[in-house]
């Protein structure tokens, strides 16, 4: 297992829950996977703005970071989403990120053709988060590019503090490493 590799896309700002734990999930996946962790805040992408210069092959129009995210998801066999939930949806960063890759889905070859794991970890400073609209968007993200969703796990409640992260954190990382038994 250990030629694996996984990549976790934050989209929750630097220092923040979202990010404390996924750096968290990182060090508990690194004596699996080689794992590189991506905060969308720290890149520079930008909006689609669906003008559809992508289509039959042809480049998108923006030479951002996104092609460092495309390359990163593309070698990947494990796809971790971070977000805290913002009015029961995700993060623009992340969302901004998920959109962008609309010129792969135009040129689905661009990608190698295997199956990648998909899980997403999600913060809320609600205690009674709806989960249902972030989950819908990222498993059809996860299935437009033929993967294999593993499920979610939601800390609620950061508002007040981030409580038990960690046991959040060792569900998803055992969740993660029975799926590649």
């Amino acid at each position: 297992m250990f030629n694996m590799e996984a990549l976790i896309l934050v989209g929750g700002r630097v220092g923040g829950h979202t990010d404390t734990l996924c750096g968290s999930l990182s060090q508990s996946l690194s004596h699996d996977f080689s794992v590189r962790v991506m905060n969308t805040s720290e890149l520079n992408v930008n909006q689609c703005t669906g003008c559809e210069c992508c289509k039959g092959g042809r480049p998108c129009r923006f030479d951002d970071d996104m092609g460092m995210v495309i390359d990163a998801f593309d070698s990947a066999d494990l796809i971790v989403f971070g977000t805290p939930v913002r009015f029961n949806g995700p993060s623009s960063q992340i969302k901004t990120v998920l959109d962008r890759f609309q010129s792969v889905w135009n040129d689905m070859d661009r990608l190698e053709h295997k199956v990648r794991r998909m899980c997403l970890l999600m913060t809320s400073g609600s205690d009674s988060p709806d989960p249902n609209p972030n989950l819908k968007i990222f498993r059809s993200f996860c299935c437009s590019f033929g993967g294999k969703w593993l499920g979610h796990a939601m800390l609620t409640g950061t508002d007040k503090g981030c409580g038990n992260g960690q046991s959040i954190v060792n569900e998803l990382s055992d969740t993660i490493s029975g799926s590649f038994i």
